[in-house]
């Protein structure tokens, strides 16, 4: 299968057709900055409470850059953490911490003047999606089908 760019997608937005497009493509930012804020909590229809990933990452190829909302299964997948209170949980949210800093390039070994440029290219999937049907509104993108395994992960299940 071809992969899309990230400009051909951003260009394709004047279409205002949803659409989901296969990218080759390395996460470079993230937001919320703090890691505790990557779990909200929600209200279930039961009325007990639960958490869920809340996360957009920036991703890049080199045609462009875009943002792209980082929810469930794809956020859990990624992090190797289901939805939790980050705040409260210690061994998740340092494994999450952990996974993000492996995607986007940074590792403890780091030192200054070595290549930082180690993001993993990822094949992502991107759903592009249009909020408001009254016009005016522009592209929101959703990763979605997207799932990293590591290369550690990869020799285990050899």
């Amino acid at each position: 299968q071809r992969y899309s760019t990230i400009r051909e997608i951003v260009c394709s937005e004047g279409l205002r057709t949803p659409s989901k497009y296969h990218v080759l493509a390395r996460i470079i930012g993230y937001g919320p900055k703090e890691l505790e804020d990557f779990c909200r909590p929600k209200r279930k229809k039961d009325g007990t409470e639960a958490f869920a990933y809340s996360v957009v990452v920036r991703i890049e190829d080199s045609t462009g850059v875009l943002d792209a909302q980082l929810v469930d299964p794809v956020a859990s997948d990624l992090f190797g953490v289901t939805p939790r209170d980050l705040r409260r949980d210690k061994e998740a949210k340092d494994k999450v911490a952990s996974r993000r800093d492996e995607l986007l390039g940074y590792y403890d070994d780091y030192e200054e003047g070595k290549d930082k440029d180690k993001a993993q290219w990822l094949e992502l999937c991107v759903f592009s999606f249009f909020p408001n049907e009254g016009g005016g509104s522009w592209a929101n993108y959703r990763l979605f089908d997207t799932t990293w395994k590591k290369e550690e992960e990869e020799e285990e299940s050899r």
